[in-house]
C-alpha cells in the first residue's frame, strides 16, 4: 500500500509542476486565462503527451512530440488570447518545464515532501 501511495504522490508532484509551469508562463506573458483552463491543460498535455510521443518516436525528435503537443493543446484550450500569444505560451511553459525538469525540481520536492 506505501508503494502505491508514493507512486500516486509523484505523479501529483510531476502534474503540479506542469501546473505551475504553465501558470508561470501565463503570468509571465501577462496572459489572462482562467485557473481552470490552465489546470485542463496541465491534466491533458500531462496524460497526452507520453501517448502521442509513443506513436512518433521515431519520426520527430523525442523533445519536438511533446513542444508540438503543447502548442495544440494551447491552440485549443486557450481560446481567449490570440493564436501567437496561445503558441508563445506553449512555448514558454514548454521551457519552464524542462528546466524543471532537467534541473531536478521534481525531484528535490519529492524528497522534501517525501
Amino acid at each position: 500500500m506505501r508503494m502505491d501511495l508514493s507512486i500516486s504522490f509523484v505523479y501529483l508532484i510531476e502534474l503540479f509542476v506542469i501546473f505551475l509551469a504553465i501558470y508561470l508562463a501565463s503570468k509571465l506573458l501577462q496572459v489572462a486565462i482562467g485557473i481552470g483552463r490552465l489546470f485542463l491543460m496541465a491534466i491533458l498535455s500531462y496524460f497526452l503527451t507520453p501517448m502521442i510521443s509513443q506513436f512518433f518516436q521515431f519520426i520527430i525528435l523525442p523533445y519536438v512530440t511533446p513542444l508540438i503537443v503543447w502548442i495544440v493543446l494551447s491552440e485549443l484550450l486557450l481560446t481567449s488570447a490570440d493564436p501567437k500569444t496561445r503558441a508563445l505560451l506553449a512555448v514558454v511553459a514548454y521551457a519552464i518545464y524542462a528546466c524543471f525538469i532537467f534541473t531536478g525540481i521534481h525531484t528535490m520536492l519529492l524528497a522534501l515532501l517525501g
